[in-house]
């Protein structure tokens, strides 16, 4: 199972991308669930507190009291191999995320797209992970066989 964290200050478009996300995984069937959906960036780390397993993060950037990319790279310390996207506005914080060493999964820029682009690039996410994910399982089954059959 892969939690999902939507930290988005925008109200509304936070509640139709958490609709979105609920619609899709719903539809695909994905092991997936939205774990939380916030506009505070601290009740995120405090959530995640709460669950060590990996999650799916999905990320504003532009908040009051703390810098998304900043809180990318929390996430990151906290949740080493979870999958991060940053939804963003500023072309020019990708660059930052480079700087931290952030790995990411996307950037999808809301200032310049539709919301149809923008929930089309949320599925893309979506599967990318789901797939990753599966085929970490099944190269982990692989080993497993391989080694008891010598």
């Amino acid at each position: 199972m892969i939690f999902i964290y939507i930290c988005e200050n925008d109200f509304e478009l936070r509640s139709k991308i958490e609709e979105e996300i609920n619609d899709y995984i719903g539809k695909k069937k994905y092991q997936m669930k939205v774990q939380q959906s916030t506009s505070e960036p601290m009740q995120l780390l405090e959530k995640m507190q709460d669950f060590v397993k990996r999650g799916l993060y999905f990320i504003d950037t532009d908040f009051s009291e703390i810098d998304g990319i900043l809180l990318g790279k929390e996430i990151r310390k906290r949740d080493a191999r979870g999958f991060i996207v940053f939804i963003t506005s500023d072309k020019m914080l990708i660059l930052k995320a480079f700087k931290y060493h952030i790995e990411v999964v996307d950037y999808i820029m809301k200032g310049e797209a539709s919301e149809i682009d923008i929930f089309e690039s949320i599925k893309r996410c979506l599967d990318t992970v789901a797939q990753r994910t599966e085929d970490e399982l099944m190269s982990k089954w692989s080993k497993v066989y391989h080694s008891g059959n010598e």
